[in-house]
């Protein structure tokens, strides 16, 4: 079988891996930032699942704002985004898996080289905002 993705991985944070890429690299139509880490309490509590459910919910809404700040390079109207973290995996003084994925259409077709600048800008913002709602939830990165 023919790999029709292409990755670029971005060196941009320390405690996330950063990569962005295209599903069919001979036509980019559509982009993703792919974001893996691990996150970890700053508190002792036995549940966490509500917090999780709160960092899924704001992380459509950060992600929908970042977004429309695009709006020149991207479709704002089509994207998806996904976050995974389990509810029930997250507890104190142990790490748990995060991945969130963002996906987007260029409003023009190019190489994938030619978005490495803006997907970085773009990398940079949501994390820095996933940082400010990870902390307010008792929450952190590895």
């Amino acid at each position: 079988m023919i790999r029709k993705t292409k990755q670029i991985k971005l060196n941009i944070m320390d405690n996330l891996s950063v990569k962005y890429g295209t599903l069919d690299k001979n036509s980019p139509d559509v982009l993703f930032i792919r974001f893996k880490g691990k996150i970890m309490p700053t508190i002792i509590k036995n549940d966490f699942s509500k917090e999780i459910v709160e960092l899924k919910t704001e992380f459509d809404k950060i992600i929908k704002d970042i977004i429309i700040n695009y709006c020149d390079i991207f479709d704002c109207k089509r994207y998806l985004c996904n976050i995974e973290v389990s509810e029930k995996g997250v507890t104190y003084k142990k790490g748990s898996y995060i991945k969130f994925d963002v996906f987007v259409r260029p409003n023009e077709i190019k190489d994938i080289m030619c978005y490495e600048d803006v997907i970085t800008r773009m990398s940079i913002e949501i994390n820095n905002e996933i940082i400010n709602i990870l902390s307010k939830l008792n929450l952190k990165y590895l």
